[in-house]
């Protein structure tokens, strides 16, 4: 340590403090007092310039036992004056400088990226606006699409119905030709037994005691021949009722009436019969188109509903975007509050730093005062002694 921290002119202060033998023998314990007092002003604001720079230290990328030999040897070496410096105090001098540059790079990294997230922030809520402003324009349009989709769809939807109940109408109309064929050949059945009962009231061949059967004949005939002449239709009971041999002019021609009408109703049940195969042919031919038709529809109405959910699809994505986008915004103001913050005090960080980094620089390259050199004179006048006490550096 004798080697390292060697008497220097500041050092010479603390000489001074101590009564000596020779010429220093003859202060005043008044002037020595003040020596003193000066010599503990000198320390106290050191200790109050070097403070900053020792707790400064503690933030260097450093393992603990380096930070801490820095903290220690540092108030050593910057006590000494520039000129009195030796190699070591020099050297661990350049690590501290070091140690602090480092932790003023550090910060300066760090102010430069606050910057950098600041006018990240600044430019996305710039981007923000220009992509709401197109959302907007996404989703206006989206709606239309969607909208007009939709409509289509509705409208498809309704031909359908329509094409539904026309395949369902054709399908129930094919069904009841059957029974209209059963009712056809049942009434056709019932038309040649009539037949039978007129031709045995038009020959006369009812016998007399069965006249209740032959009057109950004459009724039916009177509602199966549809006469729309009154003479006639008055005229056809009396012409049954009597014998063909008596029978007058105008008898016989109400019942030769009867037998044309009845001929022709005969003729229509045969002819409605036989085209009851034609009938069925056309009416599954219809049946089969109207399935056809409502087949179609139904692709076209499949088509229309994927095309619809395609265009509702884009829609929730343009709405989710824009809820996206808004969402950005809203916490846009605290993000940005955040970051200025994080800046303010980046700022501050590297501000500190290069406080210090002043002081350590101020404190390195200060030299001997002005009244230093007087003292050093007295000193070099008065003769080699023996001090009562000297104080060295810790």
């Amino acid at each position: 340590l004798a080697q390292c921290f060697s008497a220097t002119a500041t050092d010479l202060f603390v000489f001074i403090a101590f009564p000596t033998m020779g010429k220093r023998a003859a202060q005043s314990a008044a002037t020595q007092q003040a020596k003193v007092q000066k010599v503990e002003t000198v320390e106290d604001t050191f200790a109050q310039e070097i403070a900053p720079v020792v707790k400064h230290l503690e933030q260097a990328e450093m393992n603990e036992s380096s930070i801490e030999l820095l903290q220690s040897v540092a108030p050593f070496c910057l006590k000494s004056i520039k000129e009195d410096r030796h190699a070591f105090q020099e050297s661990m001098l350049e690590s501290i400088e070091t140690a602090l540059k480092g932790i003023q790079a550090q910060r300066q990294a760090s102010l430069t990226g606050a910057e950098e997230h600041m006018a990240e922030v600044c430019a996305k809520q710039d981007q923000n606006v220009t992509k709401r402003a197109e959302a907007d324009s996404k989703v206006e349009k989206a709606t239309e699409i969607h909208q007009s989709k939709a409509d289509a769809q509705g409208s498809i939807e309704a031909d359908a119905s329509k094409a539904f109940e026309a395949l369902r109408a054709a399908q129930e109309h094919e069904e009841e030709l059957a029974g209209e064929k059963a009712a056809t050949l049942k009434v056709n059945e019932g038309f040649e037994k009539f037949l039978v009962t007129f031709e045995a009231l038009k020959n006369g061949t009812y016998p007399g005691k069965e006249w209740r059967e032959r009057n109950k004949a004459i009724d039916e005939t009177l509602k199966v021949v549809e006469i729309t002449d009154v003479s006639l239709k008055s005229a056809l009971p009396a012409a049954l009722r009597t014998k063909p041999a008596e029978r007058g002019p105008f008898s016989q021609k109400a019942i030769n009436f009867c037998e044309v009408a009845l001929a022709s109703r005969g003729e229509k049940l045969k002819e409605k019969i036989g085209g009851f195969e034609d009938e069925a042919s056309a009416r599954a031919r219809k049946s089969q188109e109207a399935q056809e038709a409502f087949k179609l529809i139904e692709e076209k109405l499949a088509a229309a509903k994927a095309e619809t959910s395609a265009a509702k699809g884009e829609l929730d994505a343009c709405m989710k975007e824009k809820a996206s986008i808004e969402k950005e915004m809203k916490a846009a103001p605290a993000a940005a509050q955040k970051s200025q913050k994080a800046l303010e005090k980046a700022q501050e960080q590297l501000s500190q730093s290069q406080a210090v980094l002043s002081k350590f620089d101020e404190l390195k390259n200060r030299t001997l005062p002005e009244e230093a050199p007087q003292d050093v004179a007295e000193v070099a006048e008065a003769p080699e002694s023996t001090p009562a006490a000297v104080t060295t550096q810790d």
